[in-house]
């Protein structure tokens, strides 16, 4: 595991050339910002691929992956629709004569194929099962794929995953950096002596080991990753054969809990505690 919490995202670019009004670019990066500016030049370094097609504009980035290798797996995927052995309408794709055709490769790098790709994406095992987010930079481009999604019948977005709007600098970035002022599971973590009863199993809970313990953001209830794993999995009737939870409840609050976040704040507790080493 990872010991750092870091913010990565793919990402779809549109070029603003009159020369070249469909042209479009899958990228990841862990700074979306300082790349657009990349690819239009404003900074050196990087995106030579993209120098003739310039002005760029941001469309849409999906973000919160686990790992940079999760990141590239899916890039990789909504980047070649037609070659993927992940999406579930390979075959549709490859139909001129069906909606979602995508006859060629020219096809697959328009705007609306793209958005048809990562909505795809996105519903397909196993990206549809990471705690993914989808950000938009203008309201026309969340209703185009809102749009583009409609039209694929039977294929819906996992319900965990949300959307958000509005310029690059609301991403929430701060969210993946490395700030334990204000965070209550760090302060909790702390105060825990050197071992603590697991909320599940009851058995002991040791402090040293920060990546095999999580806790609950709101009632600070600790549990080992794989009792509370289990535990979810349990209560997901859509978990079937699946070895890592999505969300689900507290057992000890109730609240809502997102898997994700929960590795998120595990790795931020396996960091400090490296630093402090």
């Amino acid at each position: 595991m990872e010991p750092s919490c870091v913010f990565y995202s793919c990402y779809l670019i549109r070029s603003l050339n009159p020369d070249y009004p469909n042209r479009v670019y899958v990228g990841s990066t862990p700074d979306p910002i300082k790349r657009l500016r990349q690819h239009n030049g404003e900074i050196t370094q990087g995106a030579k691929k993209t120098t003739p097609y310039r002005p760029w504009e941001m469309v849409m980035l999906v973000y919160g992956f686990p790992s940079n290798l999760c990141a590239l797996a899916f890039e990789n995927a909504w980047q070649h629709p037609l070659e993927s052995r992940h999406l579930k309408r390979s075959k549709c794709y490859a139909n001129k004569d069906n909606a979602f055709g995508m006859s060629s490769k020219q096809h697959a790098n328009l705007l609306l194929s793209k958005m048809r790709a990562v909505h795809d994406v996105l519903s397909t095992k196993p990206f549809s099962r990471w705690p993914l987010n989808i950000h938009f930079i203008t309201p026309a481009f969340k209703c185009l794929f809102e749009a583009e999604g409609q039209g694929m019948a039977g294929i819906l977005l996992p319900h965990h995953i949300k959307t958000t709007l509005g310029p690059l600098t609301n991403l929430p970035l701060k969210k993946f950096q490395l700030d334990k002022k204000d965070d209550p599971v760090y302060h909790n973590f702390c105060s825990m002596a050197d071992k603590v009863p697991c909320y599940m199993c009851k058995l002991d809970v040791e402090k040293k080991n920060t990546q095999a313990f999580v806790g609950c953001l709101d009632c600070k209830m600790v549990t080992h990753l794989r009792c509370l794993a289990s535990h979810l999995l349990l209560m997901d009737s859509d978990s079937d054969n699946e070895l890592v939870p999505v969300k689900g409840k507290c057992p000890k609050c109730d609240t809502d809990m997102l898997w994700g976040d929960l590795i998120q704040a595990l790795k931020k507790r396996s960091t400090w505690a490296l630093e402090e080493q």
